[in-house]
């Protein structure tokens, strides 16, 4: 951090909040680039990219260098699992939670196909134990974009849908 305040910026007060360092993008590489020569340190290219979060397209294709190696500029990332789209969407996201559940889902049904001898409460421990977390991971980021509009009923179908599938499968 003591590299960041050394580039020669002054502090910016937002909402009685003081930001020590307000970088555009390419200031915080060149920085990011001293420092790793500084410190000895290479860094891992395929962990390098920009994402440009903007509504509409680009206006201008903009390049990004990190010493001299390009740096790509991403569509979509997935961080952590919670994937991001340069429009601030997250129904790519949600979409994709809802396959990997959907896909979590057939294997449970097919394990649970060669042991019948499981009682139904054993079952449902066992679906909140191994789907759930899947459709409801990362819930706290990607609830917002259901609130927000008509994609709530579209997510929340594939979340029930899958409960649905689950208990049908069951009964």
């Amino acid at each position: 951090m003591d590299e960041l305040k050394n580039i020669g910026t002054n502090p910016v007060s937002l909402n009685n909040i003081k930001l020590e360092c307000l970088l555009y993008a390419d200031d915080i590489l060149d920085c990011l680039n001293a420092f790793s020569k500084k410190w000895g340190l290479t860094l891992n290219c395929q962990k390098r990219i920009i994402m440009i979060f903007h509504r509409g397209r680009l206006l201008r294709k903009l390049k990004f260098t990190l010493g001299a190696t390009a740096v790509d500029i991403a569509s979509e990332y997935n961080y952590l699992g919670i994937v991001f789209s340069t429009s601030g969407s997250l129904k790519s996201g949600i979409k994709t939670l809802s396959q990997k559940a959907a896909k979590a889902l057939f294997t449970f049904r097919n394990c649970l196909n060669s042991n019948r001898t499981l009682d139904l409460v054993s079952h449902i421990k066992l679906f909140n134990s191994f789907i759930r977390p899947i459709v409801t991971y990362g819930y706290q980021i990607w609830v917002q974009e259901l609130i927000k509009g008509d994609s709530f009923a579209s997510a929340s179908d594939k979340s029930e849908q899958i409960c649905a599938k689950f208990c049908k499968r069951l009964l």
